[in-house]
């Protein structure tokens, strides 16, 4: 008696679903509405026009599709930003919901955090904590990692998992930003003995000579200049009247390293820089500017005039050197191309718009008009809540010229005071030093 050999046609072929299962399935799917299912039918059909192939020929390769959305210029395609990401958004929705690609991740993890991550979430911390660390917090509840146990190979583990599951950009920002959120966490508890981790430096910065490879007296008076800049010790003899903040002096800092990179790269020999004061010699200078104007294709750059500015701030300031080396020195950086100080083209355009006073009339009117619908609105969802924050921000946009990064921290009873009553007066106040 033999043995019974299927044939071809009866053999059970594992076969990788695509793009066109996931379409079948919302097709199929009850659970949607009808405007839901059509916005992520059309968020699949999108990126598989972007795929350029039909739908049945491309796997669910999360990987590759997210890679393929990353080469997308939007300009080039005549669409819009918003429309890929929406697309990106609305595919990870889909395969999510498909179940077609388990361990898809995306939307709002509402699982249990382990207890001694809820422990940690439960030291109130600052916003930008916890909404940093929250991927983390998640991630190593699931494997059972406790806080104690996080380190590089953990981050690492993490950024793998969101390479391979998601369509989630700009992936080693993401593992830079997480490295020094959690560094941060850890200088501001020491008592929760939680250990550091590496913090990947920048595609530049991987380019550059390493301040390791340069000479030991060089790194440490490049410390102290630092620290000099950054007013470490107000009450010391010779204090920096006005020191640097704490981003004015990362910027400085990097721009310092730029200049250092260039000299090498120019042709001098590292082991000869035993201090600033080789770095802003004239015959210095002279070979960091012509090696960061070639760099540039000898076209004006910001980055390079930010750099020969903090060049002759080092000499004079740190370096202190003689009035004939400083006026020399910035008879040799006027020389250099700087760009002209206007606005964009884009950001042109998009002033001009308000030219037309119809234009201007909506835009004054819109926070009225966002109000008036979220008050109207009986869902009260979370879009509603987004809808009145739109149109606070815009009010106050209009009256009062904030930074982003002033407008996102405001907070009612603290920054804004306001009172629905008519004739009452709704205030805002914010600290010189916020």
């Amino acid at each position: 008696m033999t043995d019974h050999v299927p044939t071809l046609n009866q053999q059970a072929v594992a076969v990788e679903p695509t793009l066109a299962d996931v379409l079948q399935h919302l097709e199929a799917a009850s659970n949607l509405s009808d405007s839901r299912r059509r916005d992520l039918k059309s968020a699949v059909s999108f990126v598989a026009k972007i795929w350029g192939a039909p739908a049945n020929q491309i796997p669910l390769d999360v990987p590759a599709i997210a890679e393929k959305l990353d080469t997308v210029n939007p300009v080039a395609r005549g669409m819009s930003a918003k429309r890929v990401s929406n697309a990106r958004w609305g595919l990870m929705f889909a395969l999510r919901h498909s179940g077609l690609k388990p361990g898809t991740l995306g939307g709002r993890n509402n699982k249990r955090l382990a207890p001694a991550w809820a422990a940690l979430f439960d030291l109130q911390l600052s916003k930008r904590h916890s909404i940093g660390l929250s991927r983390l917090a998640h991630y190593c509840s699931r494997e059972a990692v406790d806080p104690t146990a996080v380190d590089d190979r953990v981050i690492a583990a993490l950024m793998t998992e969101v390479r391979e599951t998601s369509l989630r950009r700009q992936i080693p920002k993401l593992h830079r930003e997480t490295a020094k959120i959690w560094n941060e966490l850890a200088a501001d508890h020491p008592d929760l003995n939680l250990s550091t981790v590496s913090v990947p430096a920048t595609k530049s910065l991987k380019t550059r000579v390493q301040m390791e490879e340069l000479p030991e007296s060089l790194r440490e008076d490049y410390k102290n200049a630092l620290s000099w800049f950054g007013g470490s010790d107000l009450f010391a003899s010779g204090a920096r009247e006005q020191p640097l903040s704490e981003g004015g002096l990362a910027s400085f800092g990097n721009h310092v390293h730029a200049a250092i990179d260039a000299l090498v790269k120019g042709g001098a020999d590292p082991a000869s820089l035993t201090s600033l004061a080789e770095v802003v010699t004239i015959d210095s200078v002279r070979r960091i500017l012509r090696y960061r104007h070639e760099k540039a294709d000898r076209k004006p750059s910001t980055f390079n005039t930010a750099i020969a500015t903090v060049v002759v701030q080092i000499a004079r300031d740190w370096v202190k050197v003689g009035d004939d080396q400083l006026t020399e020195l910035k008879v040799l950086v006027a020389k250099l191309p700087r760009p002209k100080l206007a606005m964009t083209q884009k950001n042109r355009e998009l002033l001009r718009q308000f030219d037309d006073p119809e234009v201007l009339r909506r835009m004054i009117a819109l926070p009225g008009r966002l109000f008036a619908e979220a008050k109207k609105d009986p869902s009260q969802s979370k879009w509603t809540l987004a809808k009145l924050q739109s149109a606070l921000a815009i009010a106050i946009g209009l009256a009062i010229p904030l930074r982003l990064s002033n407008l996102t921290i405001l907070e009612f009873d603290r920054h804004l005071h306001l009172i629905d009553r008519p004739g009452a007066k709704s205030t805002f106040e914010m600290a010189g030093d916020e």
